[in-house]
């Protein structure tokens, strides 16, 4: 049956809805009776959503109640849910008026009166929703308060929908009129964002474009609406009030909402997803108040998939004509759409290309799309950068009508070639398809060997219950956030929170937690909206790293709603602070260096085996079997074609001694190797304590060491592309060989391997083949508190002066404390005795000022008696005297060798170096000053080294500045040629990196922990007190941290009780007995922890002595039971002064700090000094329990869970639970448990040792 004017009625009870108050106004000028219903805003139960629809429908058939009553419309050709079902189901607060004619009875409109419309600016009794039949059409308006903002004021902006009224089809009397709806949307949507009544002309290829310029208000408001409280956004009244960077989204708002609009891109702007929305960082200054600022956008793609039309857009934000932000977003617009006739894809990629050998330089050379540019020869193992933009023109499905290829290629940051391609009518595009198949992303995510949680709880906020203030202050009008009559047409359960501002929360996470309230250090954060955020919901973030990008970590985001549903993904790239790598130089050496990451690493193992294969080619001997058994002689054979080759080899090599002759000293080029004629059929290299610590195998063996090492980082995307870098002494050639990348690695090995040969020859010896100079370390402070870097250089050049033999400071390592003097043998010893009667005098400043002169005098009087006596031997006293060094590295006797250097330099360094990679990052030992090519820096290094070379370039200024390859070649080459005959300035170094630099992180590259220990020295010192606490990390020790490896973050425990608060309920028997001695400071008995089930163990805290033995017997791979308290750090390590300065790095991260004699004190005299402040647990040994749990322990067994078992099962409290865990670094498993139940056992394994250890 069908019934005309809507469906059968029923009969659900008329007027009976509890709680509505009714009223009837007849009005006899109007022919009009108006019924009105009103739900109290605080009913507490709102009407039956039926009934109420009954009573609105009206109990006669009308087109009211087709409109109201009908279960469907017709949408076109299709059959849709009637959409007045939700519209108008009951709200409270809600006054609900229905007009009828007087006489017919017949509805006139329906109108909805509701406190949402009480916005400033809009007019009392603005309904907010209407509906009226016109003639055949039924007109529903839905009238929307647009709040006022800084650009407009308030006003009420309508939306109209149509709807034709047949009552002669019963079954479906309700069609939507379809035609210019979409139009219509899109122009009330126009008005509520940009103020006009339509947006026309708008083409996809056009650029979008505005300007706006940050005010406070609009900074503070911003700020408030999306609850970040960073203390760089919080309005101090400072001079200028910076904004986040989520504001971009206020300043690029309007160009990038507009690219959804031409014409072209035609569909409901109510079914609009926003999928993502991306900024990148491109300018590290923050936006801030007064900041004027150009958006460009442009559309990207626009695709018809299946289920709708996905469009893709990418902008800049420019401020002062400079790129400040690069914004990419995407948007779905949900519909059925034809083929992708109309549909384009516009993108950029940067991908590299490695041409591993001619086969592939000649099927590069084969392509037509590539043309290189004039002189450009390619060579095997060249890595080119395409940077190119594909644009594809769709004609169908799978079919291309136009495709085109563009771009520039790069070799070494130089323009090298040009691509253009261009097709009609093709399925494919062979310029892509040939980067896709031979390159790699150029600045691909290097993946983390095992992702990481990097919050140990999630962060929880409440979204806001309201949306109106973030609406305003974003600009991002659109009603479904506020209008809940809006979002019930765009089939939404309700009003759901912008997405942008559950980005914004998101951002905010990763700027607290993991950038540490430095929001400028989230350079990248793209958010994908995976679901709807309602007012209200509770949301938690949690951040995983998953990987490394060019030095920036790289995080996983993803927010979930109180039912645990997604609601957001994000990626982000947090920026490493301020970092310099710094490059260790020689005597750090051992056997065995390096081979570990040889063993782990294809980059590593594939420069040891580049360098290995030359030196076993050209000069006879294999790096690596020098490194890994340091063999005390080694025999090169010259038989066969190979061996006679070597043989040549090595006779053609020169060096420059100094000999002398008539009692003058004599400079002479003489072969390096005289022993070997032509006719020789071997030689043998020897050294007493192993070829690997002579200097010519040290040197090429610790650059080796520090290349690999460097070169490791960088594969995994450690390296951060603005750091600093400097090398200390021999370190140099590592620095510039990687990070520079100024010499290959064969080069770099031969040119050390040379130095260290020619450094030999540089001073003249006697016929027993010894040399009259020495080296020695001195602290200047051991001649007096008062003794300063100033008195040691006065001290120094009255000895240099009065003696009239060389005595000279060659290395200044850390201020008024660590430094290295070079000289003739009796003149080190004079400083060792000045320094001795110093240090016994009253007034030391006095004797500087007044009787230097006299004392020195008197001192190198009596080094000539020891002289003349035979008996004048460096020992140790004042000074430390360098064992087996008997040239005066870096001192200026060595300025008549600069010449040959400098030419073994020009003979191994390319002739085209990327000089972007030195300006304004490296640091050379010469100038402790940043590399540059400006006039003023050639200046300063001519004036320090009167290099004839700078001397000609200044003096042709003009033509030797126009090309910077050369002129930086020229510049790098007398920097090297002149800094081992200058003092390594490694104090001004630090100095520049810390301060000027701003460096928050300093890494160290070597086999020891040598110069990350003299920054902790450095910044220990009186010039960086109160100074923000600096990152130092040795490649050697720190790998963890410096690889991101150092396990999930866990809740930090409360510090454990002290022993003296032991709990009240021990028994009683015990408070009995006579009160025990109290225990040392250094350790704290107690009885053996329990069986299971036994009663509790008193707790205690972690001693500083428990904490020594077990990281010394963890670093020293012994059972913790052979670390005595008797012994010291210096007898446990036998000698090793390397390992020595990585236990005493460790335990200065653990214990804050230690005495300069840290490694000659006994353990329990050590762990007292440094345990004064100890609270039982480090940053060190933290970061070692982490990475055991992480390592060893089966999948969801962590450190919660290990904690858990010891205080449940096994009854420990608090400090004993950081005992056991301290213990158990030393009892690791070989390998990872398999299960919990391994895991509880080897825990009780550990329980039961540690129970035995301490009592």
């Amino acid at each position: 049956v069908e019934y005309l004017g809507g469906p059968k009625i029923e009969k659900v009870g008329g007027r009976e809805l509890p709680g509505v108050n009714f009223r009837v106004h007849p009005s006899e000028a109007e022919g009009a009776v108006r019924t009105t219903a009103e739900i109290p805003a605080g009913i507490e139960t709102l009407p039956d959503a039926k009934k109420w629809r009954e009573f609105l429908a009206g109990s006669e058939y009308s087109w009211l109640r087709a409109m109201i009553a009908s279960p469907h419309v017709v949408q076109g050709k299709d059959k849709v849910a009637n959409p007045m079902e939700a519209l108008l189901r009951p709200r409270p607060g809600q006054t609900v008026e229905v007009t009828h004619d007087a006489e017919s009875k017949q509805p006139r409109s329906l109108k909805i009166y509701d406190p949402m419309m009480k916005v400033p600016g809009i007019p009392e009794g603005t309904p907010a929703v209407e509906i009226e039949r016109q003639e055949s059409i039924v007109v529903v308006r839905i009238n929307h308060p647009k709040p006022a903002t800084a650009d407009a004021p308030a006003a009420v902006v309508p939306l109209e929908l149509y709807y034709k009224y047949n009552p002669k089809q019963g079954y479906s009397p309700i069609h939507e009129v379809t035609d210019g709806k979409n139009e219509r949307i899109k122009d009330f949507y126009a008005q509520l964002w940009f103020g006009e009544a339509k947006v026309d002309d708008l083409r996809v290829n056009q650029q979008f474009t505005s300007t706006y310029q940050v005010t406070r208000e609009d900074a503070r408001a911003f700020t408030r609406a999306i609850g970040n409280r960073q203390e760089a956004f919080t309005d101090r009244g400072q001079e200028k009030l910076q904004a986040p960077l989520d504001l971009a989204i206020v300043a690029a708002w309007e160009p990038l909402i507009k690219t959804i609009f031409p014409k072209s891109i035609d569909g409901n702007i109510f079914r609009l997803l926003h999928l993502s929305n991306g900024f990148r960082v491109l300018d590290p200054r923050p936006f801030q108040e007064g900041d004027k600022v150009n958006t460009s956008m442009r559309i990207l793609e626009v695709r018809n998939l299946e289920g709708g039309k996905r469009v893709t857009v990418q902008g800049t934000l420019s401020r002062d004509g400079k790129p400040a932000v690069e914004l990419n977003s995407q948007f779905f617009i949900r519909g059925r759409f034809g083929f992708e006739s109309d549909s384009f894809h516009d993108r950029m990629e940067r991908r590299t290309v490695t041409l591993d050998g001619p086969e592939a330089i000649a099927v590069l050379r084969s392509k037509r799309w590539i043309e290189l540019d004039e002189g450009v020869e390619l060579k095997p193992g060249d890595k080119l950068t395409f940077e190119v933009e594909h644009f594809d023109l769709f004609a169908g499905k799978d079919k291309l009508a136009t495709t085109t290829s563009s771009g520039v290629v790069f070799r070494n940051g130089a323009r090298v070639g040009s691509v253009a391609y261009a097709r009609h009518d093709v399925s494919g595009n062979e310029a892509r398809a040939y980067l896709d198949r031979h390159g790699e992303p150029a600045d691909a995510m290097q993946p983390l060997a095992a992702p990481r949680s990097l919050l140990a709880e999630a962060d929880v906020v409440t979204a806001p219950k309201n949306n109106h203030d973030y609406a305003v202050a974003s600009r991002d009008l659109n009603p479904i956030h506020v209008n809940p009559y809006i979002a019930d047409l765009a089939e939404l359960p309700t009003t759901i929170t912008h997405g942008m501002w559950t980005s914004a929360n998101g951002r905010r996470v990763v700027e607290t937690h993991v950038a540490k309230n430095r929001p400028e250090r989230v350079v990248a954060y793209e958010a994908q909206f995976q679901g709807m955020v309602k007012p209200g919901d509770t949301l938690s973030t949690q951040v995983r790293q998953v990987g490394m990008r060019e030095g920036r970590q790289v995080l996983e985001v993803e927010t979930v709603n109180q039912d645990g549903a997604t609601v957001l993904k994000a990626t982000a790239e947090v920026e490493a602070p301020k970092t310099a790598y710094v490059f260790t130089g020689q005597g750090s050496a051992e056997p065995g260096m390096g081979m570990e990451l040889y063993d782990s690493s294809p980059v590593a193992k594939a420069i040891w085996d580049k360098a290995d294969a030359h030196t076993r080619e050209t000069l006879g001997f294999s790096l690596l079997d020098i490194v890994r058994n340091n063999p005390k002689e080694l025999t090169v054979h010259f038989g066969g074609p190979k061996g006679a080759r070597i043989r040549e080899n090595l006779r053609a090599l020169r060096q420059e001694v100094v000999v002398m002759e008539e009692g003058k000293e004599v400079r002479k080029t003489v072969p390096l190797f005289p022993e070997i004629s032509e006719t020789s059929e071997s030689f043998t290299f020897r050294a007493p304590k192993g070829l690997l610590f002579a200097t010519q195998f040290t040197q090429p063996a610790i650059t080796l060491v520090e290349m690999a090492g460097y070169e490791d980082m960088r594969a995994k995307g450690l390296i951060p592309k603005d750091a600093y870098f400097a090398g200390h002494s021999l370190g140099e050639y590592a620095g510039l060989s990687t990070v520079g990348e100024v010499l290959p690695v064969e080069a770099v090995v031969e040119l050390v391997f040379l130095r260290g040969m020619t450094m030999q020859g540089a001073v003249a010896r006697d016929a027993q083949g010894r040399s009259p100079y020495a080296m020695a370390a001195v602290n200047p402070r051991s001649a007096g508190s008062h003794f300063d870097d100033a008195a040691l250089r006065r001290v120094v050049d009255a000895i240099d002066g009065k003696s009239g033999q060389l005595l000279e400071v060659v290395n200044f390592n850390v201020e008024n404390t660590q430094y290295v003097v070079a000289g003739e043998i009796g003149n080190i010893e004079a400083l060792n005795q000045a320094m001795s009667e110093l240090k016994k005098m009253r007034n030391t400043q006095e004797v500087l000022e007044h009787r230097l002169d006299m004392l020195v005098q008197g001192i190198l009087d009596n080094v000539d008696r020891q002289r003349a006596g035979g008996n004048l031997t460096l020992r140790r006293g004042a000074l430390i005297p360098l064992e087996g060094i008997d040239v005066p590295f870096h001192s200026r006797l060595l300025r008549g060798g600069v010449p040959a250097f400098r030419g073994m330099l020009e003979a191994k360094m390319p002739k085209h170096l990327d000089m972007s990679r030195l300006e304004g990052k490296y640091v050379p030992n010469l100038t402790a000053k940043v590399f540059s090519l400006e006039k003023s820096y050639v200046e300063a290094v001519h004036e320090q080294t009167q290099s004839p070379v700078l001397k000609s370039v200044l003096e042709n200024w003009e033509t030797q500045s126009q090309d910077r390859q050369v002129l930086g070649r020229k510049l790098l080459i007398e920097l090297l040629a002149y800094q081992f005959a200058s003092p390594v300035r490694w104090i001004e170094t630090q100095d520049l990196l810390f301060q000027q630099g701003g460096v928050e992180r300093l890494i160290e590259v070597g086999p020891a922990p040598t110069l990350s220990a003299m920054a902790k020295r450095t910044l220990d010192g009186e010039k960086y007190e109160g100074v923000a606490p600096r990152e130092l990390y040795s490649y050697k020790s720190d790998r963890d941290a410096i690889y991101h490896e150092v396990g999930d973050a866990v809740v930090a425990a409360p510090a454990p009780k002290k022993a003296a608060e032991a709990p009240k309920s021990a028994p009683k028997a015990e408070a009995s007995k006579p009160a025990a001695p109290p225990p040392p400071v250094v350790a704290a008995p107690a009885p053996a922890p329990a069986a299971v089930g036994g009663a509790p163990i008193p707790d205690a805290p972690v001693s500083a002595l428990e904490a020594l033995q077990a990281l010394l017997a963890l670093k020293l791979k012994k059972p913790i039971s052979e670390v005595q308290a008797s012994q010291n750090i210096k007898g446990l390590v036998g000698g090793k002064s390397a390992l020595q300065n990585e236990i005493l790095g460790d335990l200065q991260k653990e214990f804050g700090g230690g005495p300069d004699n840290a490694a000659e004190m006994p353990l329990s005299e050590l762990a007292q000094k440094m345990g004064g402040t100890y609270t039982g647990s480090g940053a060190q040994s933290n970061n070692l329990i982490a990475k055991m749990v992480a390592d060893k322990m089966p999948g969801g067994f962590n450190q919660a869970a290990i904690k858990a078992y010891l205080s449940g099962e096994r009854r420990l409290g608090e400090g004993r639970i950081q005992g056991v865990l301290l213990h158990a670094i030393t009892m690791a498993p070989e390998k990872r448990l398999g299960s919990e139940a391994e895991a509880k056992a080897w825990l009780d394994g550990v329980v039961d040792s540690y129970g035995q250890k301490v009592g």
